[in-house]
């Protein structure tokens, strides 16, 4: 256009504008590389819908079952429980998905009221889950039946079991301090405890003797009350060996008993014994097989079978001789 400057084709125009609108794979371009905040922005605008759902989630109605634990009320210090309440109670609630996660959460106690005769554990519910509406209760009664409390003292019984390693054994008996107990209960229920068990403890491959604080059963928790919990459980385990030797066979001497002699007059005898006294049992005199002047009296077949007569002072087990029956005639007394 004349008297306006430089002209402008209309041509390069045109192109510059197609080239603008093409597609860069039809312009042999690559295309740009993603944004590295395009993965930031996916992941919080799934989290923004996530949070949207769940905030409409929580305003639909629906319907859950919780166990609601229980709470005595109003018990004399002078009564106790004959029958044991309830510990919890199984509530099936219809709410609003907000009120049902509060509960989940902190749920409410249910007071159960000694001084009571019958309570209706739908109505108490109902009272204290107020922003809820209850649709059944389980149980739905309690009948309160209470005694008046008295004390017994009874023993206590180990249930304390002890698997010990290969030639090691229990010597003695097992010792719990304390060994007995005060419980105190309906009158009823404390008629049918003679002894208080140990809660059942398991100790394995043991080689060494067994201190442990061991605490006593609640199988009658809430009936009955326990001066103590626990118990000092103490087993001594000993090293076993292997042990023979020969010992003569002897005869309980009597003012009646004549003299026998037996045939053979010694035996072997096999056994175990602690290893601090192996040495000790081996060479011991108070060791022999007995027979009693009775037992040969009431023989009518020519044979006696002896009882081991082992040492007083050491512990012996899975004791056997061999032979384990002896022949025998009694010496006569010579001419005077």
């Amino acid at each position: 256009m004349p008297g306006s400057g430089e002209i402008f084709p209309i041509k390069l125009l045109t192109d510059r504008a197609r080239r603008l609108f093409t597609l860069p794979e039809r312009r042999g371009i690559l295309p740009d590389a993603p944004p590295k905040r395009k993965g930031l922005i996916i992941t919080l605008c799934v989290l923004a819908s996530c949070l949207l759902w769940f905030t409409f989630s929580l305003q639909e109605t629906y319907t859950h079952s919780f166990d609601f634990p229980t709470e005595v009320r109003n018990l004399p210090v002078d009564m106790a429980w004959k029958t044991r309440p309830p510990q919890s109670v199984r509530v099936l609630v219809e709410g609003e998905g907000i009120q049902l996660l509060q509960l989940s959460f902190n749920p409410p106690k249910i007071p159960i009221d000694a001084a009571s005769a019958e309570i209706d554990l739908f109505v108490v519910t109902a009272e204290v889950a107020t922003n809820v509406r209850p649709e059944s209760v389980t149980p739905a009664s309690f009948s309160v039946s209470t005694e008046i409390r008295f004390e017994k003292r009874i023993p206590i019984r180990s249930r304390v079991f002890i698997e010990s390693e290969l030639s090691y054994q229990v010597v003695g008996a097992p010792t719990l301090d304390p060994d007995s107990v005060t419980v105190s209960g309906a009158a009823s229920i404390l008629a049918r405890l003679n002894y208080w068990p140990t809660a059942t403890t398991l100790y394995s491959a043991v080689t060494d003797t067994v201190r442990e604080i061991v605490a006593l059963s609640d199988t009658l928790a809430v009936l009955v009350d326990l001066n103590v919990l626990q118990t000092a459980f103490q087993a001594d385990i000993v090293r076993f060996t292997d042990g023979s030797r020969e010992i003569e066979v002897r005869v309980r001497s009597g003012s009646d008993c004549q003299a026998f002699v037996f045939v053979p007059e010694t035996t072997t005898v096999s056994y175990q014994v602690p290893v601090e006294d192996a040495l000790k049992a081996s060479t011991a005199e108070e060791f022999y097989a007995l027979v009693t002047c009775d037992e040969i009296r009431a023989d009518m077949t020519g044979e006696v079978y002896p009882i081991v007569h082992p040492p007083p002072d050491i512990i012996l087990r899975e004791i056997h001789i061999v032979p384990d029956s002896f022949r025998y005639y009694e010496t006569l007394p010579g001419p005077e």
